[in-house]
C-alpha cells in the first residue's frame, strides 16, 4: 500500500507548480511585474506590479501550506488591482524561489521574515509613505494576524479559509504519512516544511490568541461553509477573539477551501470594496 502513495505522491511532485514558478516575458514587460530578493539573513522572493513612488497603498497576498507566488498571478496582472495598488505576492520561506533549505514552521518567525522583506522592498522602491492590506489564505492567515502588530502601517487584514481555533486543527492521516522518515527522503522539500507546519501550527494559534485580544484592525473574514480543510467554526473564534477589531465576515454557502481561485471575482470586488454581496455575520 505504501508503494501506491510514494507513487501517486511522486507524480503530485513533478506536476505541481508549488516548487518553483517562473515569469514570463510577457509579464515583464507588459503587465508591469517585477521581480527579485529582498530582507537580510533570509531573504524572500517578492513578486510586484505597478509598484513606485507614487502609490500609497500596499496589496500583500501571503499563501497557504504548501503554495508561492504564482497562486497570485491573476491578481498580480489584473489591471483594476494594478491601478489601486501596488501589488505584491510572497514566496513564504521554504516555499517557491524562496530559500528552500530550511523549514520556519512558525508563524511569527515567518511573519518578521516577511515583514523585513516588504521593508526592504519599499526602501528599494522608495516608498516611504503606505498603508498595507495583508491577505493571507489558508496557513497564510495566521501570517497575516501576527502582523497585525504593525497597526499604524496597517489598513486592513483579509483572511480567506483561515485557522485560527487550536482545538479544530487535527493531524490528518497524510500527515502522519509524510513524517514517515523514509517518505520524508522522497518528498522535495516543500512538501516536508508544509507537514511540519501543520505539526507545530496547534500551539501556535494558542500563543496567536493573545495578539487577537489586543488587535485593532480592520478584519474581514471570507470562509466557506463547506470548507473541509479548515472548518468553517473558525470563523466564529476569529470574531469571537478579536474584541477590540471591526470583523466583517463573509460566508460563502457551499463553497469550499480554495476560495481565492473559486470566487476570484468575489474576492477582488472586496479587495476593490466593490462587493455587491453583503457581510453574512
Amino acid at each position: 500500500m505504501y508503494f501506491r502513495w510514494i507513487a501517486l505522491l511522486l507524480l503530485v511532485c513533478a506536476c505541481h507548480p508549488f516548487s518553483k514558478a517562473k515569469l514570463s516575458e510577457e509579464d515583464n514587460q507588459k503587465q508591469k511585474i517585477e521581480s527579485g530578493y529582498f530582507g537580510e539573513g533570509k531573504p524572500l522572493f517578492l513578486v510586484s506590479s505597478a509598484c513606485d513612488q507614487t502609490k500609497q497603498k500596499i496589496l500583500v497576498f501571503i499563501h497557504g501550506s504548501p503554495g508561492s507566488w504564482s497562486d497570485y498571478k491573476k491578481y498580480l496582472n489584473h489591471p483594476d488591482l494594478q491601478k489601486e495598488f501596488c501589488v505584491i505576492a510572497v514566496d513564504r520561506p521554504g516555499f517557491g524561489n524562496s530559500p528552500t533549505d530550511q523549514s520556519f514552521p512558525n508563524i511569527f518567525k515567518q511573519s518578521k521574515l516577511i515583514g523585513e522583506a516588504l521593508f526592504s522592498f519599499f526602501a528599494k522602491k522608495e516608498i516611504k509613505v503606505y498603508r498595507l492590506t495583508l491577505v493571507g489564505h489558508s496557513y497564510g492567515g495566521p501570517i497575516v494576524l501576527a502582523m497585525g502588530k504593525w497597526k499604524d502601517k496597517i489598513e486592513k487584514l483579509i483572511l480567506l479559509a483561515s485557522p485560527a481555533d487550536p482545538l479544530l486543527e487535527e493531524i490528518h492521516w497524510y500527515n502522519k504519512f509524510g513524517s514517515i522518515t523514509f517518505v520524508q527522503w522522497i518528498l522535495p522539500n516543500f512538501l516536508n516544511h508544509s507537514n511540519e507546519e501543520m505539526y507545530s501550527l496547534p500551539s501556535q494559534l494558542k500563543e496567536l490568541d493573545e495578539q487577537l485580544a489586543i488587535l485593532e484592525s480592520d478584519l474581514t473574514i471570507v470562509h466557506g461553509t463547506e470548507d473541509t480543510l479548515v472548518p468553517f467554526q473558525n470563523v466564529k473564534y476569529l470574531k469571537e477573539h478579536s474584541p477590540r477589531s471591526k470583523v466583517i465576515i463573509y460566508a460563502l454557502n457551499e463553497e469550499g477551501h480554495f476560495i481565492p481561485w473559486t470566487k476570484f471575482d468575489l474576492i477582488l470586488d472586496i479587495l476593490l470594496q466593490r462587493s455587491k454581496l453583503s457581510p453574512s455575520i
